[in-house]
């Protein structure tokens, strides 16, 4: 018998019984986890939202001893990723670096670039346990207050950790830097109010139409809040990321925030800047902001491709006539992709 809740469709046979003792508190779930109820499934937790204790404490304190799991990330693909993060950091020479750099490439590349049944959800795990170093507070404010935010935070940090690979920056800290200005990047949408479907629609006309979105808000009558909310949004996420300063290695990477927006000829928003007055790693953070979309993403097996093929695709058609300014990381991933494409990739022991 077929299932479908909340867009997840399974059917029994495709469950596996976990126990509530084996569910990893404090990361995000690798499964879609259900309970029955006269034979009909409740969805309880999504693969990829944050597990706190107090949930697992819930259901504990109500006897309940086991979850139906749909397994979605596959641990040791995750496992595989955090092996080659700490063969870059514990890498003693740049030559050692480099060559961890290009073992990572090649195995990215062979789970999302090719044809691949892998979901994105094992390197959003990974990146989640390696570079996550946040409060508990933004998380689970964030998936409180927005899904589509929540699970976009998840998405855009990891691309942008690649993107770091991709550069060659290689200095695990600063990787978790942007990992985590990247996560505040948006935080500011949440604040004074519901992230809404109005400021949804502007996210993602302004995602595939850089500056439609704002016009978009501008026009309208009934839009005022938003509007204002929607231009001054880097502003506000950088200055709500300071207070977090403390979990940056390097505190200075929470201004890359406030460019996330500016655009080349400088039309961008808030600060009007051109591309002369941004820095390479000013323009980090807008890759993974413009890989992806503004829309709840449930995870699944195989939408790796989907996640970073396909959307590259649609992102480099983009800015064939855009002026924004990530022409450099686009060029860096299509020559990395081409190159990890074309070479055999370590078997898992070699990883090791």
């Amino acid at each position: 018998m077929q299932y479908s809740v909340k867009g997840i469709t399974f059917s029994k046979e495709d469950l596996l019984t976990v126990k509530l003792k084996d569910i990893r508190v404090d990361s995000v779930s690798p499964c879609h986890l259900f309970a029955f109820f006269k034979d009909r499934p409740i969805l309880m937790l999504r693969a990829g939202d944050y597990v706190e204790k107090e949930f697992i404490d819930k259901y504990r304190g109500r006897g309940v001893e086991s979850f139906h799991s749909l397994d979605i990330a596959n641990p040791d693909n995750g496992h595989k990723y955090k092996l080659l993060f700490n063969q870059i950091d514990r890498s003693v020479n740049e030559r050692q670096k480099r060559q961890a750099k290009d073992e990572l490439v090649k195995v990215f590349a062979q789970d999302y670039w090719k044809k691949s049944d892998k979901s994105f959800l094992s390197f959003v795990s990974a990146c989640f346990d390696e570079f996550y170093n946040l409060p508990e507070e933004v998380i689970t404010e964030l998936q409180t207050s927005s899904v589509t935010l929540y699970s976009r935070a998840l998405l855009t940090s990891s691309i942008c950790a690649m993107n770091c690979i991709i550069h060659s920056i290689l200095d695990l800290s600063f990787i978790r830097d942007l990992y985590n200005a990247s996560f505040l990047m948006d935080y500011g949408l949440v604040s004074g109010g519901d992230f809404n479907y109005l400021m949804s629609q502007a996210c993602e006309k302004e995602r595939n139409l850089p500056g439609s979105g704002l016009k978009f808000l501008e026009e309208r009558t009934d839009a005022l809040k938003e509007s204002n909310a929607f231009f001054n949004h880097p502003i506000v996420s950088a200055q709500m990321a300071q207070k977090f300063k403390d979990s940056f290695t390097n505190p200075e990477v929470i201004e890359h925030i406030r460019f996330h927006h500016e655009k080349i000829d400088g039309s961008g928003f808030p600060g009007g800047l051109s591309y002369a007055s941004l820095s390479d790693s000013e323009t980090l953070l807008m890759f993974g902001d413009n890989m992806t979309p503004f829309e709840e993403h449930i995870f699944k097996r195989g939408d790796g491709a989907v996640i970073v093929k396909e959307a590259f695709s649609k992102l480099e058609e983009l800015c064939k006539n855009s002026t924004l300014p990530i022409q450099s990381s686009l060029g860096l991933w299509a020559q990395a992709m081409d190159w990890a494409c074309t070479v055999e990739t370590l078997d898992e022991s070699e990883v090791a």
